[in-house]
């Protein structure tokens, strides 16, 4: 009975963690950097590339993307990215 109370009290903090930091395990975020940086110039009007950026190395990364401006490479906001939609 401990052992799944363990689990399940595990499972939904990082769940919490998923869905407040958007983080996930570096599996998860690579095919999501893979898919990302194939459909970018489809998706949005600008250049942008995708990176996985270590959260809580090797648990847990999330997604960061970046784009060229004038040579100056810079992370662009989650906010940013729904504006550049195509």
């Amino acid at each position: 009975m401990t052992v799944e109370f363990a689990l399940l009290t595990l499972t939904m903090a990082l769940s919490a963690l998923g869905v407040l930091l958007s983080v996930a395990p570096p599996s998860i975020t690579r095919r999501e950097v893979k898919w990302a940086n194939e459909n970018a110039a489809i998706l949005y009007t600008v250049p942008v590339t995708f990176e996985e950026v270590d959260f809580i190395p090797p648990l847990l990364s999330r997604v960061a993307a970046y784009r060229d401006d004038d040579g100056k490479r810079r992370r662009v906001p989650s906010y940013e990215l729904r504006a550049l939609r195509a």
